[in-house]
């Protein structure tokens, strides 16, 4: 079952799922990507409740991956409100993606080079869970430009997640199927010798 692919438990805790509130969608978000708003809708479609509910609150949390993510990565504490996020899910944005940095008595939240890798990945696993493990040309194309990189480089992060690139009419289709092909883990060494 492709469901044991990074669970949900290992993306949100209890106090960060249940903060990502379905209803918020029902209001109306701020700026959404038109993935984020394919996504709710092939969400919203599902008949089995409990399925729709979680898939809803996957599509939630990647809108504000996408827009934490669209943030300065200097000073990120200072423009949290403007992704309107719910204070779990701010919390746990700033925790995994920042840095505490002190800078005249001045406490501040700076995102390094490596957060903002492990950063994209999540969005590429969110992405995939959101939308059942299949992304159709267009919302990777989406994707991108959200994340502002190449196509070239929106494959790379899917691959490096596990996923499988196919180039097909409009562009490339990701997937995540079993068994997972992660990349083979890069080994240091390859300085010069002496």
């Amino acid at each position: 079952s492709r469901g044991c692919f990074y669970p949900v438990d290992g993306l949100l805790g209890k106090e960060e799922l249940s903060a990502l509130n379905p209803t918020i969608i029902k209001k109306g978000l701020k700026r959404p990507w038109l993935v984020v708003q394919e996504l709710i809708t092939k969400a919203e479609a599902i008949k089995d409740k409990k399925p729709r509910k979680l898939r809803l609150r996957l599509c939630l949390y990647l809108h504000y991956l996408l827009l934490f993510q669209g943030l300065p990565g200097k000073g990120k504490t200072r423009f949290m409100d403007r992704i309107e996020a719910p204070p779990a899910i701010a919390s746990q944005l700033l925790d995994l993606f920042t840095n505490e940095v002190k800078f005249h008595q001045r406490v501040n939240r700076d995102e390094s080079r490596q957060q903002q890798e492990k950063l994209r990945c999540r969005i590429c696993v969110v992405a995939l869970k959101a939308s059942g493990y299949e992304l159709a040309p267009g919302q990777v194309q989406d994707l991108a430009k959200a994340l502002k990189v190449t196509i070239g480089k929106m494959t790379k992060y899917f691959r490096e997640v596990g996923a499988k690139s196919s180039r097909g009419d409009g562009g490339f289709k990701v997937t995540l199927k079993a068994p997972l092909d992660l990349p083979k883990m890069k080994t240091g060494g390859g300085g010069r010798r002496r």
